[in-house]
């Protein structure tokens, strides 16, 4: 992304978290003379990931689920 000084300074905060959230680098423009800011490493894609309650049970209710029940012995 490329913007000139002017936005650079007025949107300075946001632009610098778009960096380190995305990783691509920023070019800033002025007089004719390119800048660019980026990070020195890149973020990995598991630091990305935000976590997700995916389970309607506490965990521990699934643990000790007692499957005989279900278990359907169909082989001869």
């Amino acid at each position: 992304m490329i913007v000139n000084a002017t936005k650079f300074r007025s949107n300075l905060y946001k632009l610098l978290d778009d960096v380190i959230e995305t990783g691509n680098s920023l070019k800033i423009k002025k007089n004719n003379n390119i800048l660019e800011v980026s990070l020195k490493q890149k973020p990995r894609k598991l630091d990305r990931l935000t976590r997700h309650n995916c389970l309607n049970v506490p965990p521990e209710s699934i643990i000790h689920v007692d499957w005989i029940k279900e278990w359907k012995n169909d082989l001869p």
